[in-house]
């Protein structure tokens, strides 16, 4: 999700517990929720169990979004396969900022490259 490089969580690891350390160290998020992971709607994404997953305190995607948030650190959602951001009122209090972030459009061809050139010259301002 960010800019700087992060050692892997070691395969053992209960990834919920060590991912928001790892997020701390990072300069930048780029969460890309595209519709297979949101389904038509981003905010009502589910989980095995019919659970909505940005409701689940311990779901990576939010893990990422969340600690990027709290910690004032630029976030750019990537609007993959046609997703788009969903209301305030449809996230929790913790990933509400994230509607008033500036998202980016990731399109397929023929606009792929032009997108991702964009983003590349969005991203060189924090570096």
């Amino acid at each position: 999700m960010g800019a700087s490089q992060q050692e892997p969580l070691a395969f053992s690891a209960r990834v919920a517990r060590e991912l928001r350390p790892a997020v701390e160290g990072r300069q930048g998020g780029l969460p890309s929720p595209g519709r297979d992971w949101t389904g038509d709607e981003w905010a009502e994404a589910r989980d095995a169990q019919g659970n909505r997953r940005l409701d689940d305190t311990e779901d990576f995607v939010r893990i990422e979004i969340e600690s990027a948030l709290a910690r004032n650190i630029p976030v750019i959602p990537l609007l993959v396969r046609g997703a788009q951001l969903p209301a305030e009122e449809h996230l929790p209090p913790s990933l509400r900022q994230l509607v008033y972030q500036n998202g980016m459009p990731i399109r397929p061809d023929p606009d792929f490259h032009h997108d991702i050139d964009r983003l590349i010259s969005a991203l060189n301002q924090y570096l």
